[in-house]
């Protein structure tokens, strides 16, 4: 397994503990872009949004994904 296996691994096992933490979205988000699957992170980068509005490092983020 590489880092991002590892991560997603374990950010998957929290998010089940916590569906409904944007921080955790955030975070898996990251990890799922650093493994190339871009429509993945985008979803879960717009649920964060749907959590946490004003969320200046998720609105970031998904411009960035957006404009690639």
């Amino acid at each position: 397994m590489d880092r991002f296996e590892d991560a997603a691994t374990e950010l998957e096992a929290v998010r089940e503990l916590a569906p409904h933490d944007e921080s955790i979205l955030f975070d898996l988000a990251r990890v799922r872009l650093g493994e190339g699957r871009k429509g993945e992170a985008k979803a879960l980068l717009t649920r964060a949004l749907g959590l946490q509005p004003g969320d200046r490092a998720v609105n970031k983020l998904l411009r960035e994904i957006e404009n690639r």
